[in-house]
């Protein structure tokens, strides 16, 4: 029952922000949860505009410890992300809408991405597969599959934890009436989105990376990185301790036109360390290219910036 009043006040909370008018309907608890990852197409509504896009639930009939929900827009966009019966795009408003549950002196968020179109309004559920959510650090329209019309970029924070983090990149496309996936810097299991690089340890205070993707190959001396002596390196510059690179999630990720050709590539950087050693060693970078025939992006461009 709870889940069908925050769906609701979803719908409200959007029409009230973007001023558009209305009264919704919403799938009961047991469908939402069975259909995580969906899209919910709602026809056209009607009506007076609400006073306010903030609102406060009474505790549920719930084991759960929450003292209230409360709900508020995170990001509103506007943008061409569909297209009328003619073939001609047209504008639609967006936007995130948090449910914001607070658990003690902690918390956490359910996001949901709506959009409104001339055919009504569509929902796209943010929760990962898990059911866990996030904190939506941003939303952004760009064209990454060169077809005239925007996609929608989220990018979230998962989990912080001292001077890192984990972060997810989606970007999300309206066809065929609903809110469908086009890219996912995770996949569902939890996998991120390999962008070809690896590296590895050489006599000689060494580490060589490379990219199988784009062919890129690099050495940089690493001897004055005082921790890895004795421990990876004898004192003679022999490796002791064969260690390879890990790269982190896209803890950056801008949209950029890099070839200048009218279609957006993903701009993507990743904390590096060694597996054994957490410590940050450098930067990887990559160009990410939507492929039109493929319908998948691919690395385009790699580098790395290694941390002296």
């Amino acid at each position: 029952m709870r889940k069908v009043v925050i769906i609701l006040l979803v719908l409200c909370l959007l029409l009230a922000t973007i001023g558009c008018a209305g009264t919704s309907s919403a799938e009961t608890k047991k469908q939402a949860e069975s259909k995580k990852q969906t899209t919910t197409a709602i026809p056209s509504p009607t009506g007076s505009p609400l006073p306010t896009f903030t609102a406060a639930l009474s505790p549920a009939e719930t084991d759960e410890p929450v003292p209230y929900h409360f709900f508020k827009v995170e990001h509103t966009a506007s943008g061409n992300v569909t297209m009328d019966e003619s073939g001609k795009a047209v504008q639609s408003a967006i936007g995130i809408l948090c449910d914001h549950a607070i658990y003690g002196g902690g918390g956490y968020h359910d996001s949901y991405l709506v959009v409104r179109t001339n055919n009504g309004i569509l929902i796209k559920d943010l929760s990962f597969s898990d059911g866990s959510g996030c904190y939506t650090d941003s939303l952004s329209l760009h064209d990454f599959d060169g077809d005239g019309l925007d996609e929608m970029e989220v990018r979230e924070t998962i989990a912080i934890s001292g001077g890192g983090g984990q972060y997810s990149t989606r970007i999300f496309k309206v066809s065929d009436k609903e809110i469908s996936t086009l890219f996912d810097s995770e996949d569902e299991n939890g996998d991120m989105f390999d962008t070809g690089f690896s590296g590895i340890v050489r006599d000689g205070f060494r580490l060589e990376v490379r990219n199988s993707f784009t062919g890129y190959k690099a050495v940089f001396d690493v001897s004055k990185k005082k921790e890895y002596q004795g421990t990876i390196f004898d004192e003679k510059g022999y490796v002791k301790w064969l260690e390879e690179i890990s790269c982190d999630t896209f803890y950056e990720a801008s949209p950029e036109d890099v070839d200048k050709d009218g279609m957006y590539e993903f701009v993507c950087t990743q904390y590096v360390s060694l597996e054994g050693h957490s410590d940050y060693i450098g930067d990887a970078y990559s160009v990410l290219k939507f492929d039109k025939k493929t319908k998948t992006f691919h690395v385009v461009k790699a580098s790395f910036d290694f941390q002296k």
